[in-house]
């Protein structure tokens, strides 16, 4: 709601704090890949995809197309037919066979899709960031006075429903997502 209140065109950098990456270097220039892949296909979730080490139940799998494509900028990256958190054993155990690639949960994304997707999958989540949007117009407006924005935040995170973003959004907007097949690196 932020992002979209301030810069609609703003893309967006999705990153977790808790897997590893190795070697040194090598995620910084796939992320710029999937930054300039958001910016191009500006309809797109630009999921980062990592090459599958094991058949690992614990790891959300996405199922990319078998056709793929190239960007501007000579990115190859793929369709997603289908996105699975956490599969049972035989399942992994065939999506590893078959090539698929772990979930990162890093993905590059234009402020606006992402809003507007959210609106769609999310309606709760976002009907409660719109008091956010709000809040910052009247702040503005008060220049000078006690910015509200904190409190209002504070208040929104207390009040929001947890949800699993991957089952409720990626799951049922496969056509706005597309992967990018992470090269050079281990990831878990």
């Amino acid at each position: 709601a932020w992002a979209v209140a301030t810069d609609p065109l703003a893309t967006l950098l999705i990153l977790p704090s808790n897997y590893f990456v190795d070697p040194d270097g090598t995620l910084i220039p796939q992320l710029v890949s999937g930054i300039r892949l958001a910016e191009e296909l500006d309809d797109k979730i630009v999921l980062l995809g990592a090459k599958a080490s094991s058949a690992e139940m614990g790891h959300g799998w996405i199922i990319p197309s078998r056709a793929g494509d190239v960007s501007n900028a000579g990115a190859e990256f793929k369709g997603v037919v289908g996105f699975e958190e956490e599969p049972a054993a035989e399942k992994a155990k065939r999506y590893f066979r078959k090539g698929y690639l772990w979930n990162t949960m890093m993905f590059a994304v234009q402020a606006t899709t992402l809003w507007n997707l959210s609106r769609r999958f999310l309606p709760e989540l976002t009907e409660s960031f719109q008091v956010l949007r709000r809040v910052r117009e009247v702040a503005e407006r008060r220049a000078g006075q006690p910015d509200l924005t904190q409190q209002a935040l504070k208040h929104i995170y207390g009040k929001i429903p947890a949800v699993n973003f991957s089952q409720v959004l990626l799951s049922n907007a496969t056509r706005h997502l597309v992967v990018l097949p992470m090269r050079k690196l281990i990831w878990n």
